[in-house]
């Protein structure tokens, strides 16, 4: 896909509302035009070796990619604060909250959402509990901390070229890695059942393009979200549900699409990665793993001849038939061919 092509998708998928997932998925795979194969760059490690004898596919985590403004959350910090303030300002009646509070069904969760209240819940223990400090405190963190937003946002990832010089220093090692081969056509390899993922995924992970473009994607409104999500689960149980900030901050509470929003865009100094990615939503403390046979290999030009065999090895191993051989051609271009 060109990158006219690859707006094309990212427009289609800003439009989106979640509404209707079965039919935003419909609208997104029209205005996708898949390659005939994708290629994964590897460089030869002990896990790589493990994961190409297997033919396994780790996910990789967003706070661990290599580029720092990947799956970077873009807040407008002010207008976020000036909108959540007028937003509890407009919304909360803290009379109706006080009778509310001190109903014999509410006295269970006092001590844990009032710790500094002995007795009736005031006026002021509540206006504590929704004090602008406390969400400036917030937005603090989020702002300085958006690693938060990545820990549980994965995915594999993949270009649409096998001959991309750069692609092959800068993720194969300097050509001493290999390139893994997937052929969507034949195949269609990235076709994943829930079965056969990581049971801690939410969503069953999907392949999408990469919108290059030097414009930020405003998430201030996922953001919002966070932050009214994250003080809800501050309460206990029945506690938070009657202390709802995601209504009170008149928040969005469909924000099926942002994740994919936020992780499928990057700045257009990276154009030439020509990439697509796999996206999955799991907790930090998983590693999602999926096991797909590639359709061919490709052996970098400066492998070590050890390294070379021990690689020919394991693709042999994995049942991967079709390998090659880059070279420098008579015309001075990268190529392949089968060994």
């Amino acid at each position: 896909m060109n990158n006219k092509e690859r707006k094309k998708f990212w427009d289609t998928l800003v439009s989106l509302n979640g509404d209707n997932i079965s039919s935003d998925v419909e609208k997104l795979t029209k205005v996708i035009r898949y390659p005939e194969k994708l290629c994964r760059y590897r460089s030869v490690t002990t896990n790589n070796l493990e994961d190409l004898r297997t033919n396994r596919m780790r996910f990789s985590s967003a706070n661990y990619y290599d580029d720092p403004f990947d799956t970077f959350v873009h807040i407008d910090i002010e207008g976020l604060e000036t909108a959540i303030n007028e937003d509890l300002t407009k919304n909360i009646n803290f009379k109706e909250l006080e009778q509310l509070f001190n109903t014999d069904l509410f006295s269970p969760y006092k001590s844990i959402c009032f710790p500094d209240s002995s007795g009736s819940i005031t006026v002021d223990d509540i206006r504590k509990v929704f004090n602008i400090e406390t969400i400036k405190s917030l937005l603090n963190r989020l702002s300085n901390s958006r690693d938060m937003l990545k820990h549980d946002s994965w995915s594999l990832c993949f270009s649409e070229e096998d001959k991309n010089e750069t692609l092959w220093i800068k993720y194969a090692n300097m050509h001493k890695g290999y390139t893994l081969i997937y052929n969507l056509l034949d195949e269609q390899p990235f076709s994943f059942e829930k079965k056969s993922v990581c049971d801690s995924f939410k969503f069953t992970p999907s392949l999408y393009p990469i919108y290059y473009s030097d414009e930020k994607y405003n998430a201030t409104e996922y953001a919002k979200f966070v932050i009214a999500s994250t003080l809800e689960l501050q309460s206990t149980s029945e506690a938070k549900k009657k202390i709802p900030f995601v209504d009170l901050l008149q928040v969005n509470k469909n924000q099926v699409w942002q994740r994919e929003r936020i992780s499928l865009i990057k700045k257009m100094c990276h154009h030439y990665d020509n990439e697509w990615r796999i996206i999955g939503i799991a907790p930090s403390d998983f590693h999602p793993t999926v096991y797909v046979k590639p359709f061919g290999i490709i052996l970098g030009l400066k492998m070590e001849p050890d390294e070379r065999n021990l690689v020919i090895k394991m693709a042999k191993e994995a049942g991967i038939n079709n390998i090659n051989q880059s070279f420098i051609n008579f015309k001075g271009d990268l190529d392949y061919k089968p060994i």
